[in-house]
């Protein structure tokens, strides 16, 4: 798999409301939202317009569990470090 970017709620519900999820196309060759984050940001649709939006976009790069896509190296567990995407 190439790179990937998990997105989490706050870009974008923030990106959404500007009206540049596009970013998140141009700038990250495989952007995956964890449905958790899809549902947290469904909860705001009822007072955020965006978020509708935003939920439409996630929905087309959901994915079930960060765990079967994201596995952080045993060195680096517990000391920062980056995470590696399967």
């Amino acid at each position: 798999m190439a790179d990937a970017w998990i997105i989490n709620a706050s870009p974008l519900i923030l990106l959404a409301r500007i009206g540049r999820l596009d970013w998140l196309d141009e700038l990250a060759e495989n952007p995956l939202v964890p449905a958790q984050v899809i549902e947290e940001v469904s909860a705001g649709q009822a007072s955020d317009p965006s978020a509708k939006t935003a939920v439409l976009w996630a929905s087309r790069h959901r994915i079930e569990k960060n765990r079967d896509v994201c596995q952080r190296p045993a060195a680096s567990r517990g000391t920062g470090g980056s995470w590696r995407i399967n």
